[in-house]
């Protein structure tokens, strides 16, 4: 984990919204968003659920929604549905907005 700066490293705009770079820990204690991986330039996300049956990335989908306080109809995994990294697409939301509630939620 590194300085929560260099979070616009993990997220981009698109023609259909915002992409969000994430790394999963499926089976863990907690569920939420935990950090962020300089290296890998992801955020990090915990889920209690086991990564079997696309249990794991509903919860992915639930905790970004509610996140953001969003439909989940609003969240896709657009890549990465069967890997621990994934891309995330978001809609109604802007980019600005996304990156000073991860910023403020990481401090």
């Amino acid at each position: 984990m590194s300085n929560i700066s260099d979070i616009s490293d993990a997220i981009y705009k698109t023609e259909e919204g915002v992409v969000i770079n994430i790394i999963v820990r499926p089976q863990s204690k907690n569920s939420g968003i935990t950090g962020f991986n300089s290296w890998r330039k992801t955020l990090e996300l915990q889920v209690q659920s086991p990564p079997s049956h696309g249990k794991a990335n509903k919860e992915v989908i639930e905790i970004i929604a509610n996140f953001f306080q969003l439909k989940k109809s609003d969240v896709v995994i657009i890549s990465g549905l069967k890997l621990t990294q994934k891309k995330i697409l978001i809609k109604s939301i802007q980019i600005n907005d996304i990156k000073t509630l991860l910023e403020d939620a990481l401090k």
